[in-house]
């Protein structure tokens, strides 16, 4: 029985990296950034850079789109082989575009 309940275990864990590594996940990503960008837009329009600097662009969950973002990058670009000698200084330019984009926040 404990051989079952592991072999499942590595089953589950297999299925939830596959779906974390996904480009399905890129695209929901993609969504939500695209709606948090909006809705960040409405705000700064309808009351003023600061309103929407706290309700959207420095709040956890949008520096946490923007990490897995850059995660599900990396994964993608090793699993489909993408990473060589040329791409890996785009790959840290990509890092540090959003460590850029943070500092200019704080």
């Amino acid at each position: 029985m404990q051989a079952f309940e592991k072999n499942q275990t590595i089953i589950m864990d297999k299925k939830i990296f596959s779906l974390l590594f996904s480009t399905r996940l890129m695209a929901v990503l993609f969504l939500v950034f695209a709606i948090a960008m909006a809705a960040g837009t409405f705000i700064e329009s309808e009351y003023n850079t600061d309103t929407a600097r706290i309700m959207v662009y420095n709040t956890w969950w949008f520096e946490t789109i923007m990490v897995f973002f850059v995660i599900n990058f990396l994964e993608i670009l090793k699993n489909t082989n993408f990473i060589k000698r040329e791409m890996v200084n785009f790959s840290y330019s990509f890092i540090f575009y959003f460590y850029y984009y943070r500092s200019l926040y704080y």
